[in-house]
């Protein structure tokens, strides 16, 4: 690393990605840390092919736990989190979600010693200190016997709500994220995919098919 390292302080530590044979000699999936202004960079060696269908998952995200120096990793097409010592020294753990083969992306809460994810189209609340699941709710219905996906789980800096979007129906939901229930939800027509809040009360969302931007009002 070059330059002024104080930039990466207001940013994830971890990122997690794929490098070939070109840039590594060792194909594979690869986190790249930051820490006291070095880069480390570490081959994924535990997602290989007799855990793993390669040609059907990947490695997607990855997020640091801060009670236990642990890192936490989300898998594609996948029902369970892999949470993996920081300096790789101990035993990998696997974490069963709701067993609906989701693509995980791992939300690592300030608030609480808890971590959310959606598992396809069911929210879950995990305890991180010991990686119970301690709720989850479905949010989104099966039409005409197929089931349907839900977006991407988003929540503000207070964590008092969680926003999931609904392509299926047409709407965000709001979640209570102490009793796992549905509080309100808002009808934004199209197929919301992700939606966040700014301004205050402004929600926007895009479109899942089109990337449209569209717009709607928390109150």
């Amino acid at each position: 690393m070059e330059g002024d390292s104080a930039p990466w302080d207001s940013v994830p530590a971890h990122f997690v990605g794929w490098l070939n044979d070109n840039a590594t000699g060792a194909s594979g999936y690869y986190r790249i840390s930051i820490a006291d202004g070095d880069a480390h960079i570490d081959r994924l060696d535990w997602f290989d092919a007799n855990s793993y269908d390669l040609m059907y998952q990947s490695v997607i995200a990855v997020a640091s736990v801060p009670e236990n120096r642990e890192l936490v990793y989300g898998l594609q097409r996948s029902s369970h989190l892999v949470v993996v010592p920081v300096l790789e020294e101990g035993a990998l753990r696997r974490v069963a979600l709701a067993d609906r083969n989701g693509n995980a992306v791992p939300y690592v809460c300030t608030s609480a010693a808890e971590v959310w994810v959606v598992d396809y189209d069911t929210v879950v609340r995990l305890d991180r200190r010991t990686w119970e699941v301690t709720g989850s709710v479905l949010l989104q219905e099966p039409s005409a016997g197929t089931r349907m996906f839900v977006g991407d789980l988003w929540m503000p800096s207070t964590e008092d709500f969680v926003l999931i979007p609904r392509p299926g129906s047409g709407d965000v939901a709001l979640v209570n994220p102490r009793d796992m229930t549905v509080s309100r939800s808002i009808n934004l027509g199209r197929q919301p995919l992700t939606a966040a809040v700014v301004a205050g009360n402004q929600l926007v969302a895009r479109d899942w098919k089109t990337g449209n931007l569209l717009l709607g009002n928390l109150i």
